[in-house]
Formats: C-alpha cells, sequence, structure tokens
C-alpha cells in the first residue's frame, strides 16, 4: 500500500494530475470494455436473426407443412333440411343418401316415484357406503370404464348426488324432481355387446334406494342407433353425426324409411349368416387347434417329463437354469462340472484358475452365480461323468419337444381368442337384426312419399389455397426485408460503445441516441446471414420431382417468382392470374409442390456422363431444412438464450475480452500506484528541501 501524500508541499493538485495521467492509461481498457460491448451486441443481433428466421419456420410447420393445413374443402348437400355435411380435407368422392330408416337416440331410464325431495340426504335413505360407479355408452357405441363417484351420505343430499353425476366423467345426465330419478346417456345409440348402455356398478344400492330395485317399475326408452343407405351400402351407427370419406354428415329427418329398413334388414340378416357361418369355421379351427395341443401335452410332453425328471433336483434345475445355456454344454464342461461337485465357492475359484478350461467355457460359467453353478455341478456323478452326459442330453432333447409343445399352446390360445370374436361378432349381428326388424315394424304403416336421394359433394376451396399461398409469401417477405436491412444498414464508425464514464456525462436522450448509431451495422454484408439468405432464394428455383403434371412443379410456373426490381432484394411476387390457372387446372399438386416430403439424391446419368441432383422435397420442407441450417450455424457463433459462453465463438471472444480486462484493471492499478509513489517521493523531497532552508535562512520562514 502506497502512502499518499497530496500536494502540501509543492502546492500542486497532485489528485487531478494522476486523474488525467490514468485518463491515457485507460484508454486500452476503455476500449477493451468497448470490444466487450460490441460483441455482446453482435451476439444479439445473431439471436435476433434467428428469432425472424423461427417466425417463418414457425408459419410453415402451422399452415404449410401437411395438405390439410392447405388444402380447404367445401361440401354441399342436395337437401339440407334432411341432412347437412361439412367436408374435411379428406373429403373424396360423392356420397348419395337413399334414406334414413331412422335416427339415433339415447337410452333414457326413470326410476319409481319416492317420498324423498332434492334435500333429503343420503343417509335418511339408509345409505352407508362412501361411492357407487357407473357406466354409459361411448361415442362409439362401446360401453365406458366405469367412474367413481363418491359422495358423503352423512352430509350430501339427492341434490347433491345428482350434481355429482352430472359433473363426472360418466356419460350420463341425472335428473331428479318429484320424487323420480332420471338418468340419460349422453351418447346415443345401442351398446354392441348388449351389455346395456347405462350400467350400474359397486355402490348400486343407492339407484335401489331412488327407485330402480324393481326393473319392472322402472321406465326405460331404449336408445337405438341410426339407421340410414348410402351409396348402395345398409349401415347402423350409434349417432347422428357420421363421419365417411371425409364427409361429416348429421341426419336431421328420416325419409324413404320403410324401403330403407327392408334394405337393412336384409343386409343384417345377410352379415348374421356370414358370422354364423365364420363361426362354424373358427370352432372347427378351435377344436383341431385344443385337440393337437392337449394330444401332444397328453401322449408326447407329460410322458417325457415324467421320465426325464425323475429327481427334484433334475426339475430345479430345468425350471431355475437358462435351457439355452444347458443345451449347449460340451463333454468338457461336463467334466469340469464334475470336478467341482461338492465344493464351496473359495475351492470352486481355486479349480477355475488351475483348469485349462478355454476363455469361452470361463465366461459361460462365470456367467453363472455360485449357486447355480452349484446346482448344475451336482448334476453330475463325480463316479460316472457318462451320467452326467446323459442328464445334459436329456435337458436338450427336451428343450426342443417344450418348444414344440409351447408352439402347440400358442395356436390353442389364438384359436380360442378368434373364437371368441367370432361370438362377439355373432352378438353384434343379431342385434343388428333385432333393430332391423324392430324398424321394419316401426316403418309398415309408413305412407310418406319417396323422397330423392340425398347427393353430398365436396369441392376443393381453391380461394382459401390461394389466400394460404400469398399468406406464405407475405411471411417470407416480411422476414427477407428484416435481414435485408440488417445487411445494408449504415455503420457508423465514429460512434463506438459509450464507456460509464461518457454516459455520466450525457442525457438519457442523448445515450439512446448514441445507441442507436453504435449498434448500427453489427450484421452490415455478414456473410453468414447472407448466405442463409441466397440458399433459401434457391429451394425456389428448381421444380419438385414426382409431381404428376411437369407444367406445375414448380413455383415459377404457378406465378411465384423473384422481383425484378433490385430495390426488392429477391422479395417473392405473385402473377394472381397465372396462380388462379394452375389451381383451376390441378390444386392438389399446387398444395403438393409446398407439402410434399420428400429428399434430395445424386444419381450418375450414363447417357449424360454426368452425376445428376433431384429434388423432389416440397417448397416447405426445402424452405425449413435451409433454416434449421442457418439458425445452427448462427448457434455455433452466437448461441442459444441460456448458452453459457464457453459454447459458442462469440462467446469465447466475450470471455477472452474479459480476461483482458482483468488484467488490464490490474496493470492500471500496478500503474496508479507508481504514479502516486512517484508523486510522494517528489512531495517528500520538497519537503525536506524546505525545512533544510529554512535552517540555513530562518529568516525566510517569517
Amino acid at each position: 500500500m502506497v502512502m499518499r501524500v497530496g500536494g502540501l508541499a509543492s502546492g500542486m493538485d497532485i489528485d487531478s494530475l494522476i486523474e488525467k495521467l490514468m485518463q491515457a492509461e485507460r484508454t486500452p481498457l476503455n476500449k477493451a470494455f468497448q470490444k466487450k460491448q460490441t460483441y455482446e451486441w453482435q451476439r444479439d443481433a445473431y439471436r435476433n436473426v434467428n428469432t425472424l428466421t423461427q417466425k417463418l419456420n414457425k408459419f410453415l410447420e402451422d399452415k404449410m407443412f401437411l395438405q390439410s393445413q392447405v388444402i380447404k374443402k367445401t361440401a354441399t348437400s342436395s337437401n339440407d333440411k334432411l341432412v347437412s355435411v361439412n367436408a374435411t380435407n379428406s373429403a373424396t368422392g360423392a356420397l348419395n343418401i337413399e334414406s334414413v330408416t331412422q335416427l339415433a337416440t339415447a337410452t333414457q331410464m326413470v326410476g319409481e316415484q319416492t317420498a324423498y325431495t332434492g334435500s333429503t340426504k343420503l343417509s335418511q335413505l339408509g345409505i352407508t357406503g362412501t361411492s357407487l360407479e357407473l357406466s354409459a355408452i361411448d361415442k362409439d357405441g362401446n360401453l365406458g370404464k366405469a367412474v367413481k363417484i363418491s359422495f358423503d351420505s352423512s352430509k350430501d343430499t339427492i341434490n347433491d348426488l345428482v350434481k355429482k353425476i352430472n359433473n363426472s366423467n360418466a356419460g350420463v345426465t341425472a335428473l331428479f324432481e318429484n320424487g323420480q330419478l332420471s338418468l340419460t346417456a349422453n351418447n346415443t345409440g345401442r351398446e354392441k355387446t348388449g351389455a346395456g348402455e347405462i350400467v350400474f356398478g359397486q355402490g348400486s344400492a343407492v339407484f335401489d334406494a331412488l327407485g330402480y330395485a324393481d326393473s319392472t317399475k322402472v321406465t326405460t326408452r331404449e336408445g337405438q342407433n341410426a339407421i340410414l343407405q348410402v351409396n348402395g351400402i345398409s349401415m347402423e351407427r350409434s349417432s347422428n353425426k357420421i363421419n365417411i370419406s371425409g364427409y361429416e354428415i348429421t341426419l336431421k329427418e328420416t325419409f324413404n324409411a320403410k324401403a330403407g329398413a327392408g334394405e337393412r334388414l336384409a343386409a343384417a340378416q345377410t352379415e348374421l349368416a356370414n358370422a354364423e357361418n365364420a363361426l362354424i369355421n373358427l370352432g372347427t379351427a378351435k377344436n383341431t387347434a385344443n385337440t393337437a395341443y392337449n394330444t401332444y401335452l397328453n401322449d408326447t410332453y407329460q410322458p417325457t417329463y415324467d421320465s426325464l425328471f425323475t429327481t427334484n433336483e433334475l426339475k430345479d434345475a430345468y425350471t431355475t437354469l437358462d435351457k439355452k445355456f444347458l443345451s449347449e454344454l460340451t463333454t468338457d464342461d461336463i467334466d469340469f462340472l464334475a470336478s467341482i461337485r461338492g465344493k464351496d465357492s473359495a475351492e470352486i475359484d481355486d479349480a477355475f484358475a488351475d483348469s485349462n478350461l478355454s476363455e469361452d467355457v470361463r465366461k459361460k460359467f462365470f456367467g453363472l452365480n455360485r449357486t447355480d453353478l452349484g446346482k448344475l455341478a451336482d448334476l453330475t456323478e463325480k463316479e460316472n461323468p457318462g451320467d452326467a452326459k446323459n442328464y445334459l442330453e436329456r435337458f436338450q432333447d427336451f428343450r426342443t419337444i417344450e418348444q414344440t409343445n409351447s408352439a402347440n399352446k400358442k395356436a390353442s390360445d389364438a384359436a380360442d381368442a378368434a373364437y371368441t370374436a367370432g361370438e362377439s361378432r355373432v352378438l353384434q349381428a343379431e342385434k343388428s337384426v333385432e333393430n332391423a326388424q324392430a324398424a321394419v315394424d316401426a316403418t309398415q304403416n309408413d305412407s310418406s312419399s319417396p323422397v330423392a336421394t340425398v347427393a353430398l359433394n365436396s369441392t376443393t376451396d381453391t380461394d382459401a389455397i390461394k389466400e394460404r399461398i400469398k399468406e406464405f409469401v407475405a411471411t417470407y417477405n416480411e422476414m427477407l426485408e428484416t435481414l435485408n436491412g440488417l445487411l445494408k444498414e449504415q455503420k457508423y464508425r465514429d460512434y463506438p460503445p459509450l464507456t460509464k464514464e461518457q454516459r455520466e456525462d450525457m442525457s438519457e436522450n442523448e445515450q439512446k441516441l448514441w445507441d442507436e448509431k453504435a449498434k448500427s451495422g453489427l450484421l452490415r454484408n455478414d456473410s453468414l446471414v447472407r448466405d442463409g439468405l441466397a440458399k433459401m432464394r434457391m429451394t425456389f428455383m428448381s421444380s419438385v420431382e414426382g409431381l404428376g403434371d411437369k407444367t406445375i412443379d414448380a413455383l415459377a410456373e404457378i406465378g411465384i417468382t423473384t422481383s425484378s426490381k433490385m430495390s426488392d432484394n429477391g422479395k417473392l411476387v405473385i402473377d394472381e392470374t397465372k396462380l388462379d390457372e394452375a389451381l383451376a387446372k390441378d390444386p392438389q399438386q399446387v398444395v403438393e409442390m409446398f407439402t410434399k416430403t420428400g429428399s434430395v439424391t445424386t444419381t450418375y446419368d450414363a447417357d449424360k456422363k454426368r452425376n445428376v441432383t433431384t429434388d423432389s422435397r416440397g417448397i416447405t420442407q426445402r424452405l425449413r431444412d435451409e433454416i434449421s441450417a442457418l439458425t445452427k450455424n448462427i448457434e455455433k457463433k452466437a448461441g442459444k438464450e441460456g448458452a453459457t459462453n464457453h459454447t459458442f465463438n462469440l462467446g469465447r471472444s466475450i470471455v477472452d475480452t474479459e480476461n483482458r480486462i482483468t488484467r488490464l484493471q490490474a496493470k492500471l492499478m500496478d500503474i496508479e500506484a507508481r504514479y502516486w509513489k512517484q508523486f510522494t517521493a517528489m512531495e517528500q523531497a520538497i519537503n525536506k528541501a524546505n525545512q533544510q532552508s529554512t535552517m540555513f535562512f530562518p529568516g525566510m520562514s517569517q
């Protein structure tokens, strides 16, 4: 620590002198701080480029990646009063609805009237449980999973229970009024297996107490499936909202019901006959597979098992040791096992050390723990190793028999499962016949006049595709304009980053204006960004291989080209007339030009005697690939948000600059200390001289 002496002797302002001297010395440090700030601004500028390109990438992913995101289809119904329709993007062909025999309805159950009110507590019903289970038909016509509904019988009332049922996912709407509990399935239709559309599980005593104990006193309106005929095929659906060939159809009213009922009954009877015939064949296959399994099991497998495994040791070895390992043991292996029979772990280890076993055999045995190795050794007889070999040969023979038995069992189980599925098919077919017969009976007195077939058609909405393409061009141009602006931004070399001292001498507005100029041009003519944009532009030039019509397989052919104006710097422009013509000719291929997935391949063309590169990627995939490549290159240079400085180039430059700043700061401290030391010595010398002059010339002090 240098003792600092001000200008008491010399009369000089030492503090100001050293401060001015240090200002000159601080120039390298200030430049280092400015350099670090420039690196940080460049890092942020590069990351902003990635933000801009990812905005385009997100647009491509969300709106241009799949055909369904671009193609929009509209559907029309020739009689919207009877059948309404919407088209999904996968709608194809035309549908004719010849008849709707019946509409789907939901099952409803109303219990016997009780003397309770909604405010009656469940405990007053004699309920002591804490939960019930309820399941109902789902939207696909299957019985859904049972839903557990918990309650507190001492606190909850009937109204509380009703509210809990309605708020659950049980698929049932409950209503309690005038002492009666009504339960209605949320989904329409008949449950496929006949299990019922509303099923009580655990805790059904709650419903018994609320008027459901006597089924003969429960008023039930059974749900029914919609029955319709489409393109000559009669069918049932559990809902009035049906999806066929990409058409979302809503059945509103019945029409041509009598004719449709007859067609459905005939179709259902044919399906039942087919299901019954198939079940006969499945039954034959089941019997054959079961007989084969049982015969082999009883005549071959079990007798062989009983004759081979005559001791518990043999059975234990076969059930606990690896069967493949047992079947691969050699005579030499058996001899070694016989030599270690009855030995403890230490003795077995010594035997390993003294043996001449091959490396493969050592690995084989070391793979076993000492307990299993001991079991295996106990199967051998030291006095007669030949018997031991016979033991292990039995394992080898039995393994083949066991594999055959296992295969027979799998075949038998598969045949049983197929037969069970066939029984389910017959049951469903019987239900369809029952439903169809009920529909026939219900339409016997139908005297309504025939109604014209309801025709459903879909068309591709080319206007929607055009708008999506225009949106893509606008999004790309917006990104391009911003990045080109960064590449051409003016650089002000006379405006370096401000130092801390400089900021203290400026107003906030002056600092802001200075920073704007200091940050300007950070990416001017940057090769990384410039090359990335050039590669993006190249994706628009070549045709998309693998499309059908060669006249509309490139952007230029559908009216999308780069602007001829130099000031536009590669922006895309649209010739709407040409785009309309392409969409009118083949909207599907126009969409595929953007959404097609593919790859870049290079093959040798013998005729042209050179390599030929083809690109089957659509415009979206091409552009996303180039954005991804640019993003990775920028991340190598500027890193991701939150990345540590040591993981990217600019970050390492920042670290190096910080280290240089640390060294310069230490150096400045030494320089400042030296200046103080020199001025202090000067002050001390002047003070000493003054003292001496006073000694020789006493009057001078007066």
